[in-house]
């Protein structure tokens, strides 16, 4: 049987490939949805963490809004059409 000496045991090499096939697995959580739209991990995670910034951004104007109405009068409904329209562009191209 062949193994690999790790640390102060040896280890089978079969062992070795079942990490692997969890971690490929692990892999796929982060990958499968970014990759359905044509975009990396790392693109995805920035376009999504900016379409986050700007819904926190458009909630804090609604909360003002709600207390003064005649600040951010149409900031909301602007914003929130803007990111939709942003959102459904995505994957498109």
């Amino acid at each position: 049987m062949l193994s690999i000496e790790e640390g102060a045991k040896l280890v089978p090499l079969g062992t070795l490939f079942l990490p692997l096939a969890m971690s490929m697995k692990l892999v796929s959580f982060f990958t499968e949805h970014p990759n359905s739209i044509n975009e990396s991990y790392c693109q995805h995670l920035l376009k999504a963490s900016c379409f986050s910034w700007s819904l926190f951004v458009t909630a804090l104007a609604c909360l003002v809004h709600a207390f003064l109405p005649f600040i951010f009068v149409d900031s909301a409904s602007k914003n929130v059409a803007e990111l939709y329209e942003s959102i459904n562009r995505r994957g498109k191209k």
